[in-house]
């Protein structure tokens, strides 16, 4: 009953990602240290404490903490489960301890990240503005005993997110939190941040499906996780003159899920956010090739305006077909465009 239970509740706050996402708005997960996404942003390593039970509001270094139980500053298992330096903030997960926590910042900043460790359950994660809006959602699967540097967080285009939540979606759970960073986030919104949340968004309902429902999942989220790979980026919103393969794995990703959504009984949860998934990797593959558009426009090669003129009309043709259509469809016409604005500035594609 347990694991249904489990199910049910982690479907719920799938649907709840999927309707609360804004624009400008992007989910942060990655391992290492948030401080990557945070450059010369303000950390909170409670390493200066003061160590011991909360059972009320804290404010920690001009950051106020608050949870609906006991929770804890101090040492335990420090420089394990994702935890840094002298103390972190963690809940052991017992009667009283707990289960959701509201962080609120001392003003309205871009985005905010921190480690994240020991996590049996999932965790729903939510960031509001000072009006109390939702800006965005993001479900953190279990983390368990990693110690990989495993964080997460929120960003979003402008100084707006004032506070955010954190909602077990599960049974009692030990949870660390350390090094949480915020400020301005260097991602923006742009193509590859936007393949990144297709990728999270997928990645969160694998353990609500089936087993074999997750393998196909699986494959399309390993079609995104090799469209990302930095040899095929410049940056967030160019490619290399390989990138011809970022658009070939989205089309084999947006092809399987496209599928999926075919299945009978299919849960709604489950299909809303594989049709966010498949919006955003088309919104980025549009991005992509209007950018590589911009780019030509001003850097024609003699004789180039023909090339440009086929790819700003691949991208229109995308634009209309991919409802009527399908998307996959579209992202195979937003890769003509994009090679056609290649070789508008004479580059030629690998």
């Amino acid at each position: 009953m347990r694991a249904a239970g489990s199910r049910l509740m982690c479907l719920s706050a799938v649907a709840l990602l999927c309707a609360a996402m804004t624009v400008g708005a992007a989910p942060i997960a990655g391992q290492g240290d948030p401080s990557d996404v945070f450059p010369g942003g303000t950390v909170i390593d409670f390493d200066a404490g003061p160590p011991g039970a909360y059972g009320a509001p804290v404010f920690i270094g001009g950051v106020q903490f608050a949870a609906n139980g006991t929770f804890y500053v101090g040492g335990a298992y420090i420089g394990y489960f994702n935890t840094r330096g002298v103390y972190s903030l963690y809940t052991p997960g017992g009667g009283g301890d707990a289960t959701a926590f509201t962080v609120t910042f001392p003003g309205p900043v871009s985005g905010f990240a921190f480690l994240w460790g020991a996590s049996d359950s999932t965790w729903l994660l939510t960031a509001f503005d000072g009006g109390g809006e939702v800006i965005d959602s993001l479900l953190l699967p279990p983390v368990s005993d990693s110690n990989a540097g495993d964080y997460f967080g929120i960003a979003h285009g402008t100084q707006s997110i004032m506070s955010f939540t954190l909602v077990n979606q599960g049974g009692p759970d030990w949870v660390f939190i350390d090094n949480l960073n915020y400020g301005d986030s260097q991602l923006l919104t742009a193509a590859r941040l936007l393949k990144q949340r297709a990728e999270a968004t997928l990645t969160a309902i694998l353990p609500t499906v089936s087993k074999k429902l997750a393998s196909r999942l699986s494959q399309a989220i390993k079609d995104i996780q090799d469209s990302l790979q930095a040899k095929l980026w410049v940056d967030d919103n160019h490619l290399t003159l390989s990138g011809d393969r970022v658009f070939a794995e989205e089309f084999d990703a947006a092809e399987r899920l496209e599928k999926i959504l075919t299945t009978p009984s299919l849960a709604p949860a489950v299909e809303a956010a594989i049709q966010s998934a498949i919006n955003d990797l088309v919104a980025a593959d549009d991005m992509l090739v209007l950018t590589a558009i911009n780019d030509a426009t001003g850097n024609l090669k003699p004789g180039g305006q023909k090339q440009l003129d086929n790819a700003q009309q691949y991208r229109a043709a995308a634009q209309n077909l991919a409802n009527v259509i399908s998307r996959s469809f579209a992202i195979s016409l937003y890769r003509l465009g994009w090679i056609q604005a290649q070789r508008a500035m004479g580059n030629k594609t690998k």
